[in-house]
């Protein structure tokens, strides 16, 4: 019913969205909508949130999948029903301010183009109608893909204006006490930008991975001696070449460049060529005998295919060249959009310059009507076209109608000169702008909780949750809206535990939120979940049910299988970050610990022994005990079925119960993964299985909250520190009133500065409306670990009182020092 409220207030906005409507075999009493986009799951929150102008600018990013049900050509990266995405929503007092936020969000955008990807955009204005809608204006990011004439949206960034605030009510007081409705903006970028970069920089031998993004940055390639040398032996040449390539190995990866030694003694140097130029890798180093006899290594560029020999080739040496590569492949990707751009000053000149597949750059009047007409004409005019012959040979026509892409900004560097009495090129009028062309004070104040920890926990917990800011429920029951706060908490666990995986050999991948749908059992437990089905897309019935994961172990031991032929395939170890969707009809939901849509994350291991197996079984159980003592400030306690093959870390909570934090699963010998081991025999392979998921913050809640709301322990916390100011008696009159009391909050911003910059999460709460007490009791429901007061006693005294969440405590300190926060 939102996405429906929204589809009848935007004209001309229709979401491809998918529907769930069955949770098993059973079907669900409303249909389920599968995000294709978030404006009507936040934008309700920001009504609530908004009062008053202090409240913005309201600035929140989220980085998450959607789905969206359009299927023209489905390409990997480009044009999936599911991917990821960032997207960023924000709320703001004036549309100067909005429109400022747009144009930093489309330059941060083009230069992660660039920088990262070495891909070249032109940042530009989208026409009325190619504009999102419901916005004002779109600014774009636009890539040009040279070899086949087609320009790729890379990024947007909207100016939404009020329609959006007037549609969910997001209103706010202003400095007059005037009511007036929010300025928002909105904007994003997709796994688009892969498949953007893998089409600018690939070629017929692979993929071309420009060296910063690169997962691999370097492979040191042995080639094995073909007889004695001048010097030495066939065995010494073999040994000698083996120690210089393991010394430059652990010389570049203890210096930070990401490097792998393929040592494979079954493959010739030409399959490992060929096996890490088709994954792109930026840089290969050779060595073989005649590198050893002159003192050198081989260079290999993959970008440019270019060999050279190297007499100094340590960590500096490589990483200036892998800096070369990176600078080579946006100037080559520059040269290209430049090439590709053909300006034209009338019509006859366009159809020409796009067959040849080129941009064209032309002067327009920006009507409507003219964009229309364009569309229809060229769609006619490309079903008649089969083949345009050039000096390359041959190249088809581009088909389908033409569009505009953009109108470049004049920074861009693509701005066509517009004399006076310059035309449009198609209608002939005045021109305005030259477009680039292609082919296709509330009640939410109170601060009191009702209900105590003691003998009413789950309403405790559910109110703590949603009134210290962690999550808020959504109209559809069993489902949450994650806040900023706990988003913080759950990328910093996400951070911690991608770095130790990393150690420890586990690499990140992504797995697909859809299933084949399968058979219900006939009997379910009540701790059991059944899958969401999705049975309709848009208003059309798909042909068969796709199902939403609970989890993915079915696609990860499919993909297992697949990868994994031979024992130096192993260990294989992968962890994956993303939602499982899970329908019990049994559960009294509550945020975090039972929702409908849960964040998580899955790790598969495979391994060719048992021993190797349980060895990292151990180490895993020691890792996450780490994590969350470290992040969490939680004890854990180990427990083990009888068979042996699960083991689970549990949170241990005040009152004896527990919360399961983890669970790892070791399973013997499986027949659906298995290796030819270094015998020639087909066996088996170990797999471990693990999980996590952000019930972890619930657990975190239940043992550290107490009835004043929440206690989130400082590493996690989005707000370590707040800085309250404590106002002088009015007894001394308001003129000396209003002086002390900016003196206490230039102290105060003195304080919160100073604590910023030495990357203490801080903030200075300097709300004259509300009182201390107010503000100390909202910052205890918050969590907030610690607050610093100031008042006229402190600033006489050149003293803080500081106040500690957990205990309650305060003490009055001597001049702050940033290492007594700490």
């Amino acid at each position: 019913s939102a996405l429906e409220r929204e589809k009848e207030h935007v004209e001309g906005f229709s979401p491809e969205v998918a529907w769930v409507t069955k949770a098993g075999d059973s079907d669900l009493p409303e249909p389920i909508a599968i995000r294709p986009t978030s404006e009507t799951i936040m934008y309700p929150s920001y009504a609530d949130w908004i009062r008053s102008y202090r409240d913005l600018p309201l600035k929140l990013n989220q980085w998450t999948n959607v789905v969206r049900w359009e299927f023209k050509q489905p390409t990997p990266f480009i044009r999936t029903r599911e991917f990821l995405w960032q997207e960023g929503h924000t709320a703001h007092a004036t549309k100067e301010e909005a429109v400022e936020l747009v144009y930093k969000i489309l330059d941060l955008y083009k230069m992660l183009y660039e920088e990262l990807l070495a891909v070249p955009v032109v940042q530009g204005v989208k026409s009325e109608m190619e504009k999102f809608a419901g916005g004002e204006a779109t600014t774009t990011c636009e890539a040009f893909v040279a070899c086949n004439g087609r320009a790729v949206q890379g990024a947007t960034s909207h100016f939404l204006g009020t329609h959006f605030a007037k549609m969910f009510g997001i209103e706010f007081e202003d400095r007059d006490g005037e009511k007036k409705f929010a300025e928002q903006t909105s904007w994003g970028f997709t796994t688009r930008s892969i498949g953007v970069m893998i089409m600018e920089h690939g070629d017929d031998k692979g993929l071309v991975l420009p060296p910063r993004v690169a997962e691999v940055q370097v492979v040191i390639v042995p080639i094995p001696p073909k007889g004695a040398g001048s010097q030495w032996s066939t065995a010494e040449l073999k040994t000698m070449i083996g120690d210089k390539c393991k010394s430059l190995y652990e010389d570049l990866n203890s210096n930070g460049v990401r490097v792998v030694l393929d040592d494979r003694d079954d493959k010739t140097p030409g399959y490992k060529f060929n096996h890490w130029e088709l994954r792109g890798v930026p840089l290969r180093i050779e060595v073989g005998a005649k590198d050893l006899e002159k003192g050198v290594v081989t260079f290999v560029r993959r970008n440019t295919g270019k060999k050279s020999q190297e007499a100094k080739h340590t960590s500096v040496e490589v990483k200036e060249t892998l800096e070369s590569i990176q600078s080579e492949l946006l100037e080559a990707a520059r040269s290209k959009l430049h090439d590709g751009i053909v300006k034209v000053t009338n019509w006859d000149e366009v159809m020409p310059a796009l067959n040849a597949r080129k941009l064209v750059l032309a002067p327009w009047c920006e009507a409507e009507e003219s964009e229309e007409q364009i569309k229809k004409i060229t769609a006619e005019q490309s079903k008649e076209q089969v083949v345009v012959t050039d000096e390359e040979g041959g190249a088809p026509a581009l088909s389908g109608a033409m569009k505009s892409l953009c109108i470049p900004l004049e920074s861009s560097g693509y701005q066509l000169p517009m004399p006076e009495g310059t035309k449009c090129f198609f209608t002939g009028k005045p021109a305005k702008r030259a477009t680039s062309l292609t082919t296709e004070g509330s009640a939410g104040d109170k601060n009191v909780l009702r209900y105590g920890k003691e003998g009413t926990l789950r309403r405790w917990y559910r109110e703590v949750v949603e009134r210290g800011g962690l999550a808020k429920a959504h109209d559809l029951p069993g489902c949450f809206v994650m806040l900023p706060s706990s988003m913080y908490i759950w990328d910093t666990i996400r951070e911690r535990v991608t770095i130790e995986l990393g150690r420890v050999g586990v690499k990140p991948c992504y797995f697909p939120l859809f299933l084949p749908s399968r058979p219900a059992p006939s009997e379910v437990s009540s701790a059991e979940c059944l899958p969401g089905l999705v049975t309709k897309a848009g208003g059309s019935t798909l042909n068969e049910p796709v199902a939403l994961r609970i989890s993915s172990e079915e696609v990860a031991e499919a993909c297992l299988s697949e990868w994994i032929r031979s024992h130096r395939d192993l260990p294989l170890k992968l962890s994956h970050w993303g939602s499982s969707i899970r329908f019990n009809s049994r559960w009294r939901h509550l945020p975090f610990l039972k929702c409908r849509e849960v964040l998580q994350q899955e790790g598969y291991a495979a391994h060719k022994c048992l021993e190797e197996a349980e060895a990292f079984t151990g180490s895993l159980i020691g890792l996450y005990r780490n994590v969350f003592e470290d992040l969490l400030a939680l004890s854990t306690e180990e427990s083990t079925s009888e068979d042996g093959a699960t083991r689970s870390l549990d949170a241990l909570i005040s009152d004896g119960s527990r919360v399961r934090v983890l669970t790892v699963v070791c399973r013997k010998a499986v027949d659906n993964v298995q290796f030819e081991d270094s015998d020639g025999v087909r066996k088996g392979a170990h797999l471990v299985t693990w999980s996590i998921d952000f019930g972890v913050i619930g657990a975190m809640v239940i043992v550290h909250g107490d009835d004043r709301g929440l206690v989130i322990p400082p590493n996690v916390a989005e707000t370590q520190a707040v800085v309250i100011p404590m106002p002088p008696s009015r007894d001394v009159g308001p003129a000396q009133w209003e002086v002390k009391m900016r003196a206490i909050e230039r102290r105060c911003e003195e304080v919160r500065d100073l604590l910023l910059s030495d990357d203490i999460r801080c903030i200075f709460d300097d709300d004259r409306k509300k009182r201390p007490g107010f503000k100390f009791t909202r910052w205890d429901l918050q969590g907030v670990p610690l607050s610093i007061q100031l008042g006229c006693d402190e600033l006489e005294s050149n003293t803080l009182t500081i106040g500690y969440r957990h205990s309650g405590q305060k003490f009055n300190r001597e001049a702050l020092s940033v290492d007594r926060v700490e």
